[in-house]
């Protein structure tokens, strides 16, 4: 385990102990899904709801966000075209089975549409 995902799981545990939501980005997960399992068990411990709301997109589609976004940081080592695809290939492979598990595939839809489809998902659950 990194010291990020470490360091994540602390502040995840203190912000949702202050009552706080919080939203875990997938880049945090490894292929055996050791820290979304994690993540769920601090939130169950603290009697937090969990819900996973995954964002997919054809590998053409992030591609060509990504390229729309540029590589500001390629040059240190940061994101480039190859991590894009490795990393699209990585989670598409590794998608967990959770009890409150829910996909958006974002190929064709506009950031507004994703963030209502989202919010719908969250306000039926949180009841």
């Amino acid at each position: 385990m990194t010291e990020a995902v470490m360091l994540s799981h602390v502040m995840t545990e203190h912000l949702l102990s202050k009552k706080f939501s919080v939203i875990i980005d997938r880049m945090l997960w490894n292929e055996l899904n050791e820290s979304v399992n994690a993540f769920e068990h601090i939130a169950k411990k603290l009697g937090c709801p969990f819900i996973h709301i995954y964002l997919t997109a054809n590998l053409e589609t992030v591609i060509s966000r990504a390229d729309e976004r540029g590589y500001p940081k390629e040059a240190e080592g940061g994101l480039n075209r190859d991590k894009v695809i490795k990393f699209h290939e990585r989670t598409t492979n590794s998608l967990s089975s959770h009890a409150e598990e829910f996909t958006i595939n974002t190929t064709d839809m506009s950031e507004d549409e994703v963030y209502n489809q989202a919010k719908t998902i969250l306000e039926i659950n949180l009841r």
